[in-house]
């Protein structure tokens, strides 16, 4: 997992293939690790980005309320 340093905190995602997009978002309580099946075979076509989202898997968990705006701003 690669991270991303955004404000004060650090957002994990991978990035893995070359090709057109491909951005996978978990639902919540979960974390990349659901996609591992789907980044195993559309990489060999695509570019497949696949985030922690803040406060799951291996992003930093924040205080507080984190919305939906929040977190499609760090996709951003």
């Amino acid at each position: 997992m690669k991270k991303a340093r955004l404000g004060s905190i650090d957002l994990a995602y991978s990035d893995q293939g070359q090709g057109p997009v491909l951005l996978l978002l978990h639902g919540f309580p979960l974390s990349h690790r659901q996609w591992r099946h789907q980044i195993e075979e559309f990489s060999s076509t695509h570019r497949v980005i696949v985030p922690d989202l803040r406060g799951h898997g291996d992003s930093t968990v924040c205080p507080g309320t984190v919305t939906m705006a929040d977190m499609a701003r760090d996709v951003a």
